[in-house]
């Protein structure tokens, strides 16, 4: 078990596990007091989210989950940083090469466009979670 200091706990359900994940049903409200924006939890009232299943937890089990607090500055680069970081060393590179022109710019756009669509496709497919969870006790009903 690897609980820090700095993680928010929340109790779930578990509905579906996959080898040693598990995919925790998490209600919003038993968070962090539904605004503290540190998790991007709060967009909906409820949730699902990826958790290492080290407890061995069973579909159907009341789990409660450590989640990760820095969990949503990960999340903001790899959504914000990068594909700034793309345009700007892009054109910084273009303008220094002399070969800034619109055409190029909208490859750089293109690129950003290819980096959300990666992201979006990894996390569909579980292979990506902004969030680094964890199953620390199987709960009594």
């Amino acid at each position: 078990m690897k609980i820090q200091m700095n993680n928010i706990t929340s109790q779930g359900i578990v509905r579906e596990i996959n080898k040693d994940k598990a995919k925790v049903f998490i209600k919003r409200g038993s968070m962090c007091g539904d605004s503290c924006g540190n998790c991007n939890m709060c967009g909906g009232r409820e949730t699902i989210i990826l958790a290492d299943n080290t407890l061995n937890a069973k579909v159907g089990d009341n789990v409660t989950v450590s989640i990760n607090q820095n969990a949503g500055f990960t999340a903001s680069a790899l959504i914000y940083g990068v594909p700034v970081a793309i345009l700007i060393v892009g054109i910084f590179f273009l303008y220094a090469l002399k070969l800034l022109t619109d055409l190029n710019l909208l490859f750089l756009l293109i690129l950003d466009i290819i980096w959300y669509a990666v992201i979006f496709v990894l996390q569909k497919k579980d292979k990506l979670s902004f969030f680094e969870a964890e199953i620390i006790s199987i709960d009594k009903e």
